[in-house]
């Protein structure tokens, strides 16, 4: 009896081996058929926009360029230049200031900036707007004309909004980073809300996380609707003065049945530090998504953009 028992236990114990190596094969194979899948699904993001030329060379005479092709979650990498770099990023830190004023402000506030205030800190010195002027009209002089002033009374006010606290700037700073942290921007860092050179110090980003923000920016908020703007008119509260100013992205006006015409927005920035800086943000033909364009330390921030372009146009069909 004892020997059936022992007969009947090795066969049990042989099934339920059997039994686990082919759960064990069944895991395996659902395993590998879904990393084939992922591979086939990594395989569709990048095959648009198509490659129809084998040129590889561009020679782009700025410290940084990049540009990506992003549709949803899809995305293929088009050109890159040293697109990790650590570089001074100028005006285009006021893409950020932008991003925490509507996402943290109560935009249709007045800005509240009173007139001594104006007259007695130098950091007011281009400040072309009035004590009732809203917050959402002092987004026009900070993207539009790129206005160090408006982005100084922006961050200013932040202890209505952020934080009670006696240095509403630094407030402001400290939001900005943890923002970029947020948004994944590895490599940025910035030390104040306009992009100018602080006693040696720098806001500095990547090509790569500058697209990044961009991204951001275009997804979640309605910033590009100013950005594609050639210029403004802020006027007083009484209606009968106003301050006109017109876009620093001179993209906006050579559009010449190419692909400057399906310019969405851009931000440019220069300081003797970081040179010419300049993103673009175009819509690919029939709205099948986007190209994000970025150009940090050139001499020409224009002509390289023009450059890179030009060559991803030639590279790809879209």
């Amino acid at each position: 009896m004892k020997e059936r028992e022992r007969i009947l236990v090795s066969v049990l114990i042989g099934v339920v081996a059997i039994l686990l190596l082919g759960l064990a094969f069944s895991n395996k194979e659902e395993k590998n058929i879904q990393e084939n899948e992922e591979e086939q699904e990594k395989e569709v993001v990048i095959s648009y926009p198509k490659k129809v030329s084998g040129s590889e060379s561009l020679e782009i005479d700025a410290a940084a360029a990049f540009s990506i092709y992003i549709n949803g979650d899809d995305y293929k990498v088009l050109y890159e230049k040293n697109p990790q770099l650590v570089l001074p990023i100028a005006s285009i830190t006021k893409i950020m200031t932008a991003i925490i004023v509507v996402e943290n402000y109560d935009i249709e506030q007045p800005v509240g900036v009173k007139e001594e205030k104006v007259l007695m800190q130098t950091e007011f010195r281009d400040f072309r707007a009035w004590e009732e002027t809203r917050i959402s009209e002092m987004l026009y002089p900070l993207l539009i004309e790129s206005n160090n002033s408006a982005a100084f009374a922006l961050a200013s006010i932040s202890n209505r909004f952020l934080d009670e606290t006696k240095k509403p700037v630094e407030v402001f700073v400290r939001k900005m980073n943890e923002k970029g942290s947020e948004i994944g921007l590895k490599d940025t860092k910035f030390i104040n809300q306009s992009g100018l050179d602080d006693n040696g110090r720098v806001n500095y980003s990547t090509a790569e996380d500058i697209a990044r923000m961009a991204i951001y920016a275009l997804s979640e908020t309605d910033i590009f609707e100013i950005l594609s703007m050639r210029d403004y008119r802020l006027y007083s509260p009484s209606g009968y003065a106003y301050y006109s100013f017109s876009n620093t992205n001179d993209f906006l006006f050579t559009a010449e049945n190419g692909w400057e015409e399906r310019i969405i927005g851009g931000k440019t920035g220069w300081t003797y530090k970081a040179l010419g800086c300049l993103f673009l943000v175009l819509e690919v033909p029939e709205g099948e998504g986007y190209l994000v364009n970025v150009i940090l330390g050139a001499d020409d921030r224009f002509l390289e953009m023009k450059k890179m372009i030009n060559f991803v146009y030639e590279t790809y069909q879209f």
